[in-house]
């Protein structure tokens, strides 16, 4: 199989859906069939400051990507789109031509139990967890099983992948020191 190429993840309070569904488009051409997009709740308020972004709260943040799913799904899939939500609206607007792949794959990143997961398992083709253990790591996936089979879907049709970090240090004091700050950052 061929090899995928992706981001994991686009936040939707950085880009409108539809200049997202767009641009996911114009990759799945440039890649000839191979995109996945990753979408997420934004997590990194240093950078949303740093580039003059809102960083609304963490609730906020979360039904913007659960309307920003749901919109871009329907601008890759439907000729011409109107949708009027809480956060993003289309008037008729068209992505065409259409992504090549019949169903571009849309990945949901975070490893929130009570809206992330249950969201990835119900609208995604895809949950990215970052940054745990192989332990967490299975008790999420898990999590996600019933989540996805509580939505009628079988659990494998939701592929799932998860971020890893490799430090390196040319001695133990150097290791220590990227293993401390990979901790600081990530817990």
């Amino acid at each position: 199989e061929r090899a995928k190429i992706g981001c994991l993840v686009f936040y939707v309070g950085y880009r409108n859906p539809g200049v997202i569904a767009k641009a996911a488009t114009t990759l799945d051409h440039l890649s000839g069939g191979r995109f996945h997009l990753g979408l997420g709740a934004g997590w990194h308020s240093p950078e949303a400051r740093a580039f003059g972004y809102d960083f609304p709260s963490d609730g906020r943040r979360l039904d913007m990507l659960e309307e920003g799913a749901v919109l871009i799904r329907r601008l890759l899939t439907e000729e011409r789109t109107t949708h009027e939500g809480e956060w993003f609206r289309t008037s008729d607007a068209s992505c065409l031509p259409a992504p090549v792949q019949e169903r571009l794959p849309i990945w949901i990143g975070g490893v929130g139990e009570q809206r992330t997961i249950p969201m990835a398992a119900r609208l995604a083709d895809g949950w990215n967890a970052a940054y745990v253990d192989v332990a967490e790591f299975a008790r999420l996936n898990r999590i996600v099983d019933t989540h996805a089979t509580a939505a009628g879907r079988d659990p494998g049709e939701v592929q799932r992948a998860i971020n890893l970090v490799f430090g390196l240090g040319s001695t133990e004091a150097a290791a220590a020191e990227v293993e401390g700050a990979v901790r600081a950052q990530w817990g």
